[in-house]
């Protein structure tokens, strides 16, 4: 008798810890960006407006998932790549539309995202020595 009020709850416990494991990514993507802003807050010891553009903000303001998170780094290395074996090198505003679009932000509201968050993205990447193509991109606008 136990054995078969057990089997039932078992579908219902796995998906519960499914949920909770995508719950605790979500968090700790969110703690991330947050550690991220406050690093660029302390580091530059005021408010400025670039921080509005900073993609850290933007995924905190759409309240991004952990699957937006790390789609970010994914869509970069796909840029660099693309340009190392290709020699393609995307427009400016070519980059930021697929920046948006890998963000899950649908076409309505793009226009609320200024490219600026592209430019201050490549920037970033730059300075970290780690998106060579960047400054093509700047430069092919």
């Amino acid at each position: 008798m136990k054995n078969t009020q057990l089997h039932p709850s078992i579908p219902q416990l796995e998906r519960d810890i499914e949920r909770m494991d995508q719950h605790i990514l979500d968090l700790t993507a969110h703690i991330e960006t947050l550690e991220n802003l406050l690093m660029k807050m302390i580091e530059q010891k005021a408010y400025t407006p670039d921080l509005l553009t900073s993609i850290d903000y933007v995924m905190l303001k759409r309240n991004a998932s952990s699957a937006a998170v790390l789609q970010l780094p994914l869509f970069l290395i796909r840029i660099q790549k693309d340009y190392q074996f290709s020699g393609i090198i995307p427009t400016l505003a070519h980059f930021h539309s697929e920046l948006l679009t890998t963000l899950s932000i649908d076409e309505k509201e793009q226009e609320n995202y200024p490219i600026e968050i592209s430019t201050q993205l490549i920037h970033e990447k730059l300075k970290s020595g780690v998106f060579d193509v960047g400054e093509k991109i700047l430069n092919n606008q």
